[in-house]
């Protein structure tokens, strides 16, 4: 009978440790959130791992394609990031992140019709999504128009107030103004939704540096 009990609890033992490990094994959506965070971080390894076994899990997971698409995009191998664009799209045409972020693909191939086609899309698509205005701003932003960047770059903000790299990016509009003041803000307000955000601390860093605040900018670059 105590051998027979010492089975039972054994067993009941090993079937928690399977169930806990279960627990603990991480979800497509799971891989997907921690791609995209490692994305917009610039952590590209994590990215594409996290985001590559999020498809992995759920080969029909459009957004996955998506942000993976930007990855590539951000890596130079555009051939990749137009085959990852084109899996999204197939999987939901109507998936405005899926333009969005092809957007930038286009303006790096130089097919800047498309680019502008692919913001407005989105724009349709998804009127209140903060990405939308976030692409549509560094198109601005990288054909000179630095004003209307600002303008998108606030537009996302205000739709997402802890969307980290639309602060950075309005900070690096506001540094092209010479707005420094400004820039300096925004660096600092990402920082502070995002500790682990490398770029905007660099950013800042470089900021401060040309203001004069040099111990800031060693503690910012460090």
């Amino acid at each position: 009978m105590k051998f027979g009990m010492r089975i039972i609890g054994l067993a009941i033992i090993i079937m928690t440790m399977v169930l806990g490990i279960s627990a603990q094994t991480p979800t497509a959506d799971d891989l997907y959130q921690t791609g995209v965070l490692a994305y917009w971080r610039t952590d590209d390894a994590l990215a594409m791992e996290s985001l590559s076994q999020a498809i992995e899990l759920n080969p029909e997971f459009a957004p996955a394609y998506a942000f993976r698409g930007a990855l590539h995009r951000a890596l130079n191998n555009m051939t990749a990031a137009q085959a990852d664009f084109d899996s999204a799209l197939a999987l939901d045409p109507n998936l405005a992140i899926a333009y969005a972020l092809r957007s930038r693909m286009n303006y790096n191939l130089n097919r800047l019709d498309e680019a502008w086609a692919d913001v407005d899309m989105a724009r349709q698509l998804a009127p209140d999504e903060p990405l939308v205005y976030m692409s549509r701003g560094m198109l601005h932003l990288l054909t000179d128009n630095v004003n209307k960047a600002i303008l998108d770059f606030s537009a996302a903000i205000e739709l997402n107030p802890n969307f980290a790299p639309a602060y950075n990016n309005r900070g690096l509009a506001h540094e092209f103004l010479f707005d420094y003041p400004s820039a300096k803000d925004d660096y600092t307000r990402a920082i502070e939704l995002d500790p682990s955000y490398v770029v905007p601390l660099i950013n800042r860093g470089t900021v401060q540096n040309i203001i004069g605040e040099f111990d800031g900018a060693v503690e910012s670059c460090t």
